[in-house]
């Protein structure tokens, strides 16, 4: 019997990338948001550095015990 593949947790919806500049629109998928660059900032903050003093970025940015996490 196959495993089900669990769906990733969503990015925060305050977590911004350089593909911002790239598109019309926040890109839908990972691949599409990190498209170019994996250089991430936090809207709140607009530094790499949350406002929790955490590191941003795609993968660190959906975890939902993170005081400043916002699903997407």
């Amino acid at each position: 019997m196959p495993e089900e593949t669990q769906k990733p947790t969503p990015r925060c919806r305050h977590l911004r990338s350089n593909a911002l500049y790239l598109f019309d629109a926040l890109p839908e998928d990972d691949e599409g948001y990190e498209y170019g660059s994996s250089a991430c900032w936090c809207q709140h903050t607009m530094k790499t550095i949350g406002p929790d003093d955490d590191l941003v970025g795609l993968q660190v940015c959906r975890l939902a015990d993170r005081t400043c996490y916002e699903p997407l």
